[in-house]
């Protein structure tokens, strides 16, 4: 087993995720061009590219707004089936009383 520091780690994390999917993004300050916060991500924009690697102001709105957008484009996450009004949701909602 390779033995590497938790910020290795989290690069290869990073990365291997990125190449397995690309809906995966990487978005806060200063993460693209230096690398982010003690360089955990240096070498992603290389890979990956700037509209997957993107530097966002220190604004948490703006970070939201960010991610919330290409979220919106295509659903990445499928959304559970609704199990309310069947007997289980009845059941739980007359034990609950």
């Amino acid at each position: 087993m390779t033995q590497r520091n938790v910020l290795e780690a989290i690069n290869n994390a990073l990365d291997e995720e990125m190449s397995r999917d690309p809906r995966v993004m990487v978005l806060g300050l200063d993460v693209g061009k230096l690398g982010g916060v003690f360089r955990a991500t240096s070498g992603l924009l290389e890979k990956h590219g700037g509209q997957r690697v993107v530097d966002t102001p220190l604004a948490e709105a703006s970070i939201i707004g960010a991610s919330l957008g290409p979220s919106r484009r295509k659903p990445s996450i499928r959304s559970a089936p609704s199990w309310r009004g069947t007997a289980r949701a009845r059941e739980a909602d007359t034990t609950a009383r």
